[in-house]
């Protein structure tokens, strides 16, 4: 069985539990392939966000939304991983714009850290459910092909905590290994607040701060005994 065989008889049985309103389109006329291209993009976008998941999301459903069939889909995107990726990819993209419009490569190494910190989790908050679908939930392929390599994301700090490094403000570590501890950090502040949006949060930039006084204390040099290992 194919690959596009496959995704139909599943789909098939994902139809049967799923319901989606099915809507009536006109025939596109010529020229207007990529109007419907846009159209199948916004659709699986927002199934996608309502689902909270690419595995809940079939071809038919989608299909449905446009008003259009299946194959009318494949002729745009050759199955339906491809089509998921284009939408993950426009989430992802916008994540990475946020965060390098919030500061300049040239500016202060430490108010990089800052500003692009607070940008993270500010574009968390505000997109919860494009956050969760990239952050907070074991990956589809779609998504593992988008963020599975942090490249794009370690490019915008891992320079700035190698510059606090040689400026004595961090302890002399691997910058790769500081880098992922404060991914780790605002990831948890993040994935808290949004996982908790009822709890009585103290103001967002105060707590903000304090989770970043945190890091630079854990990752400050330390006077006396240099040795960084946990004891029992």
């Amino acid at each position: 069985m194919t690959v596009r065989e496959t995704e139909r008889s599943s789909e098939t049985k994902t139809t049967k539990a799923t319901k989606t309103t099915k809507v009536t389109r006109k025939r596109a006329s010529r020229g207007e392939g990529d109007k419907l291209r846009f159209e199948i993009l916004e659709v699986a976008d927002r199934l996608l966000l309502e689902a909270g998941s690419e595995d809940a999301v079939s071809i038919q459903m989608i299909a449905n939304g446009v008003g259009c069939t299946p194959p009318a889909i494949y002729m745009h995107f050759a199955d339906k991983d491809a089509l998921m990726r284009e939408v993950c990819v426009r989430h992802f993209m916008n994540f990475v714009s946020a965060l390098q419009d919030a500061s300049t490569d040239d500016a202060d190494p430490f108010d990089q850290l800052m500003t692009r910190g607070r940008a993270y989790l500010e574009f968390g908050l505000q997109h919860p459910e494009v956050y969760r679908i990239l952050f907070m939930q074991p990956a589809g392929k779609a998504v593992r092909d988008v963020s599975g390599s942090p490249a794009d994301f370690f490019a915008m700090f891992a320079p700035a905590v190698e510059s606090c490094i040689k400026s004595g403000l961090f302890a002399d570590r691997d910058p790769f290994v500081l880098a992922c501890s404060m991914w780790a950090s605002i990831h948890g502040l993040t994935s808290l607040m949004i996982a908790n949006p009822d709890f009585p949060w103290p103001p967002l930039e105060e707590i903000f701060v304090l989770d970043v006084m945190a890091m630079v204390t854990g990752a400050a040099p330390r006077s006396g005994n240099t040795d960084d290992s946990l004891s029992g």
